[in-house]
C-alpha cells in the first residue's frame, strides 16, 4: 500500500521500495538494502543517487563504507512544494510562449485550413476551440439521432441567436429549443451527418463507427455553403 501511494506521488516503484526499506532499517550500506529488497547492488546505487538528487536520502562516510540515511517523511511534502513552484514557473513561461506564437501567426494561421478530429473527446475539443465566445452559427442536422455529447454541447455553448435546421418532427430537439432558434423543414433527409457554419469556418460532423469532425477555414467555401445550402433553407 505504501509503495502504491508513493508511486502516485511521483516515486518509481524501485525508489519507493528502497526508501521504505531504508526508513525501516535506518542508516544502512547498499549491501544490506540490496539483500533485504532482493535487488542488484548496481540497481540500488542508481536508485539511491536519484533519491539523493531529490533531497529524500542523504549519506555519511563510515569506517566500513558509505551508509545511506533517509530524510524524515516531511521531505516528501517539501519535494512536492518544489514541484509546485517549478510548475508555476513553467506555466508562466508556457503562457508567454503561446501569446508570442499567436501574435506571430505562422503555421496555424496560414496552413491549417483543414483540421480533422476523431473520437468523441477530440471532436468536443474541436467544437470548443472554435465555437466558444457565444458567436452565432447556423447548423444543418441531418442526424438520425443526436448523440448525448453533442446535445450537451449545443445546450451549453450555443448562442441564442444561432439557428439550427432540422427535419420536421425531429425527436430530441426540445432541450435545444430554449437556447437557439429551431427551424423545421419537411424535405431534410436524415442520415449520419451534420453541417455547422460560423463566420469563415465550416464544420462537417460524421457519426460512423468513429465520430469525426472536419473543420475547413476558408471564407470563399463558407460563403458557398451559406448561399447554396443555408440561405435557401432558411427562406423556404
Amino acid at each position: 500500500m505504501f509503495v502504491e501511494n508513493l508511486v502516485k506521488l511521483g516515486f518509481t516503484e524501485r525508489e519507493a521500495r528502497v526508501y521504505l526499506m531504508l526508513f525501516r532499517l535506518g542508516p544502512s550500506p547498499v549491501s544490506s538494502l540490496a539483500k533485504r529488497i532482493g535487488m542488484k547492488r548496481v540497481s540500488v546505487y542508481s536508485v539511491l543517487e536519484s533519491l539523493i538528487s531529490r533531497g529524500i536520502v542523504t549519506y555519511e562516510e563510515a569506517r566500513d563504507g558509505r551508509r545511506y540515511i533517509p530524510h524524515e517523511p516531511e521531505c516528501i511534502l517539501d519535494a512536492l512544494e518544489d514541484e509546485k513552484s517549478s510548475l508555476k514557473t513553467k506555466m508562466a513561461m508556457a503562457r508567454e510562449c503561446v501569446e508570442k506564437l499567436n501574435l506571430q501567426g505562422g503555421f496555424g494561421s496560414e496552413k491549417s485550413r483543414v483540421i480533422f478530429y476523431r473520437g468523441e473527446e477530440s471532436v468536443l475539443k474541436g467544437f470548443h476551440q472554435f465555437l466558444l465566445g457565444n458567436k452565432p452559427f447556423f447548423g444543418l442536422l441531418f442526424l438520425e439521432k443526436i448523440p448525448r455529447f453533442l446535445q450537451k454541447f449545443l445546450c451549453k455553448e450555443v448562442s441564442a441567436s444561432s439557428t439550427i435546421v432540422v427535419p420536421k418532427n425531429f425527436c430530441g430537439m426540445a432541450k435545444m429549443a430554449c437556447v437557439c432558434q429551431i427551424k423545421e423543414i419537411q424535405s431534410l433527409t436524415v442520415n449520419k451527418h451534420a453541417l455547422f457554419l460560423q463566420d469563415e469556418k465550416v464544420f462537417f460532423l460524421h457519426l460512423g463507427e468513429e465520430i469525426e469532425l472536419m473543420l475547413i477555414r476558408d471564407k470563399a467555401y463558407a460563403d458557398y455553403i451559406s448561399e447554396v445550402f443555408l440561405v435557401p433553407m432558411l427562406k423556404g
